[in-house]
C-alpha cells in the first residue's frame, strides 16, 4: 500500500494531488488498484497563444477531478501482457473549441473518461520480438446546460488507438517495422463532423559496420497514406531518412 502526495505550483496557484495505491504481487501475476486526485493548470499556449484563426484564453482556470485504475500484469505467461481499466472525471476540463469565429481553449463544465488498454510483447530466442497495444476510450461531455454538446464525445479524441511492431535483432543488424492505427475523431464538440480513421506504417534499419559507426535508414508513412490529425492540415506523406551515427 502506498499513499504519495504531490504538490503542483503555477505562479501563485497551488494544487494538492493525493494518490492511494494497493498492489498484490504474486509469482506469476501482479494486480494494482489505485485512486487519485487530478489537477492541471493552463499552459502558456492555452493562455497567450496568438495566431491566425486562434487565440489564447487568459481567463482559463485549472482543471481538476478524480480518477482510478485497475491493472493486471502477467509477465511469466506464454505471451507476457498487461491489461488495465481506468476512469477519469474532470471538472473545468480544458479543451480547444470554436468561439466567436476563432479557435480558443475553454473550460468545459465536466468530462468523463472510461478506457481500457492491453499491451503485450513476445520475444523469440532473443532475436525476433513482436509487440502490440490496443486502447479503447469512451469519453463524454456532461454539461447539461449545453444541449448541443451534452453526451457527445470530446473533439479530437480518438476512440481507438492501436499499434503493432516486429523487430529483428542480429549481431550487426537491427530492423523494425510498426503499424499505428488512430480511430475516429470529431472536429468539434457537437460531433457533427468527424475525421476519418487512418493507419500508417513506419520502418527503420541500422547496421553496425564498425565499433563506433552505425549507418541507418528509416521511412515514415511507408505507404504514403493521406490523412489529417487536425482538419485542414494534411500530414506528411512518405519520407525517407538515411545517415550515419558515430559514438566513442
Amino acid at each position: 500500500c502506498s499513499v504519495p502526495v504531490s504538490f503542483l505550483f503555477s505562479g501563485n496557484n497551488c494544487a494538492v494531488v493525493p494518490k492511494i495505491g494497493l498492489c498484490a504481487d504474486f509469482s506469476s501475476v501482479k494486480f494494482l488498484l489505485d485512486g487519485y486526485r487530478l489537477a492541471a493548470f493552463p499552459t502558456m499556449n492555452q493562455l497567450y497563444w496568438k495566431g491566425a484563426g486562434a487565440a489564447g484564453n487568459g481567463n482559463l482556470g485549472k482543471e481538476e477531478g478524480w480518477g482510478a485504475e485497475f491493472s493486471c500484469s502477467m509477465p511469466a505467461c506464454f505471451i507476457p501482457f498487461t491489461a488495465s481499466l481506468y476512469t477519469d472525471y474532470y471538472e473545468k476540463s480544458i479543451h480547444w473549441g470554436y468561439k466567436d469565429g476563432v479557435w480558443t481553449p475553454l473550460n468545459l463544465k465536466s468530462a468523463f473518461y472510461l478506457g481500457c488498454d492491453v499491451s503485450a510483447e513476445k520475444s523469440f530466442a532473443g532475436v525476433f520480438v513482436v509487440s502490440g497495444s490496443f486502447e479503447y476510450l469512451y469519453n463524454r461531455l456532461l454539461d447539461k446546460s449545453d444541449t448541443a454538446t451534452y453526451g457527445k464525445m470530446i473533439m479530437w479524441t480518438p476512440d481507438i488507438v492501436a499499434s503493432c511492431s516486429a523487430q529483428l535483432f542480429l549481431k550487426y543488424f537491427h530492423f523494425i517495422i510498426e503499424g499505428i492505427y488512430t480511430g475516429k475523431r470529431y472536429e468539434d464538440n457537437t460531433n457533427y463532423y468527424a475525421l476519418d480513421p487512418y493507419f500508417i506504417v513506419n520502418a527503420a534499419a541500422d547496421f553496425t559496420a564498425w565499433n563506433h559507426i552505425t549507418p541507418y535508414i528509416c521511412s515514415n508513412n511507408l505507404f504514403d497514406k493521406a490523412y489529417e490529425s487536425v482538419p485542414g492540415y494534411p500530414m506528411p506523406g512518405i519520407s525517407v531518412t538515411c545517415g550515419v551515427k558515430a559514438k566513442w
